[in-house]
């Protein structure tokens, strides 16, 4: 478990690795195929980027969201915002700063719970909401709760040339001054983590149960002073939010964030949030996560003239598949009758897919977008939809595929900026209502990881994820792809007809 003592303890021994940490890992990094290839001992300028936001002339009209549910889009081109770390004019909602404007609101309690902190604008403000007196608290998942300024030359070498690439991006943020170097004074105003530990801000995560983590402590949701919330696909990342400090043209993966103003929501999310804290980081073993945790059922109620509803994942194997929240989302495609709109990171729940065909035979007309790395792999729904399959290295079928037939062809990927993935985990149901959250389409979701899936019947909040939808829709690549159909003649090749 990281705790705010064992960041502490390691501040000093860190400060002497900092310089030597990002000279090495120029070095590193100027060997690798990937990335840029570093020249002396500096990072190389970042590239030019575009300042350009679009006219205001081709940017549609915001949409007025007076009501105690709004939703919000980092890539919703009636909006527009200052990229706080690049410095660029972009479009989008800034996620971050619906954030910290929340935090920075809260007169009494602030929790956290989510994947993944790097964002130092919201770091600074629990720190202060903590030294002004609140009670800040925070919960993340083990794999992700390590300050980037704490890896060695050597251990930099050991990562994945993604992971490194993610390290990579951390150390560009921390070098304010250019110089090729990241100091002590930068590490405290960049790496959220030694801001969250320096600040005093209490931390856990999944390990806190005395386990080795639960699948993937995966929710994000923020909740202030017991009556306010924000629930969000995004992890507190820069590229789950404004975009890679080196890829100019990133401007984050594609996220939604809903702020729901009501003690009854924010009472369940804490309810989850206790579950998983226990006595904190005192060091009893009395956190739960995981399948540990209760039957937390499906609870709804009226916020304003919106209709919320929620669950939490994850749920023992023994429940029935009309309770699980995989379930809850099929139990809300299922009744379509005009259209399911669909954007996903991922796709591989079966009885999902089964349940959608079921509307789609009646009539509803399907879409369906899945991020490009996950649409042709052999577990992948959209293949079904599709009407073709791909086998798994040994050459086995997935069990249980069920290819459509007749196929559909409103199934694809968005073309995207470089390096941005689709993040999003909503579909929308006959344009009323919005099924989002945290939770990806898959069993993962549904039986390992701790989660929030969100029902919303909202004409406001339905009519923004249309929207949404038709962006990215606008330009998405769909059927057979000329990728795709090389994918499929390999797989025969190899496999067999």
């Amino acid at each position: 478990m990281e705790t705010n003592g064992w960041a502490i303890g390691r501040l000093k021994s860190w400060a002497s690795l900092w310089t030597f940490s990002l000279l090495g890992a120029i070095a590193l990094w100027g060997c690798g195929s990937a990335g840029p290839q570093f020249q002396g001992g500096s990072l190389p300028p970042a590239a030019e980027f575009n300042n350009s936001a679009g006219s205001t002339e081709s940017r549609p009209s915001p949409i007025a969201q007076p009501g105690p549910v709004r939703a919000f889009f980092n890539h919703n081109p009636a909006s527009q915002y200052r990229d706080p770390y690049r410095g660029i004019e972009r479009s989008g909602d800034d996620l971050e700063g619906r954030m910290v404007k929340l935090v920075e609101s809260a007169r009494s309690t602030v929790v956290v719970a989510v994947q993944e902190l790097r964002l130092p604008r919201l770091a600074q403000a629990l720190v202060d909401r903590h030294r002004a007196g609140l009670q800040v608290r925070v919960i993340l998942e083990n794999s992700a709760s390590r300050p980037w300024s704490s890896y060695s030359p050597e251990e930099l070498a050991q990562l994945s040339d993604r992971e490194r690439s993610r390290i990579e991006d951390y150390f560009r943020l921390g070098d304010r001054n250019g110089d090729g170097t990241v100091s002590e004074a930068e590490v405290l105003a960049t790496d959220a983590m030694v801001m969250l530990a320096q600040g005093g801000v209490p931390t856990l995560d999944d390990t806190a149960d005395g386990s080795k983590g639960s699948g993937l402590m995966h929710h994000k949701f923020i909740v202030v002073d017991g009556n306010r919330s924000i629930i969000t696909s995004a992890n507190f990342t820069l590229s789950d939010v404004h975009g890679d400090m080196g890829r100019p043209a990133s401007r984050g993966n594609p996220n939604n964030l809903l702020e729901i103003d009501s003690p009854v929501v924010a009472g369940w999310l804490l309810e989850e949030f206790a579950l998983m804290w226990g006595d904190g980081p005192g060091g009893q073993p009395d956190s739960r996560f995981g399948t540990n945790k209760p039957l937390r059922p499906l609870r709804s109620t009226q916020v304003g003239d919106a209709t919320i509803g929620i669950q939490f994942s994850p749920m023992k194997a023994t429940v029935p598949f009309a309770e699980r929240t995989n379930g809850v989302i099929a139990a809300a495609v299922g009744p379509a009758t005009r259209s399911i709109d669909v954007a996903l990171f991922v796709f591989s729940e079966q009885a999902i897919a089964d349940a959608m065909e079921t509307a789609h035979r009646r009539g509803a007309k399907v879409r369906v977008l899945v991020d490009p790395s996950f649409l042709a792999r052999d577990y992948s729904e959209a293949l079904d939809l599709l009407g073709v399959t791909l086998r798994r290295r040994t050459c086995e079928l997935e069990p249980n595929q069920r290819p459509w037939n007749p196929p559909i062809t409103t199934v694809g990927s968005p073309e995207l900026p470089m390096g941005d993935l689709l993040h999003h985990k909503f579909g929308l149901v006959d344009g009323q209502t919005v099924v989002t959250g945290s939770h990806n389409w898959s069993a993962a979701a549904d039986r390992l990881n701790d989660e929030t899936l969100l029902v919303v019947k909202h004409p406001i909040v339905a009519t923004l994820f249309q929207r949404e939808f038709d962006r990215l829709w606008s330009n998405a690549a769909t059927g057979i792809t000329p990728k795709l159909k090389e994918r499929l003649a390999a797989d025969r090749a190899r496999c067999g007809s």
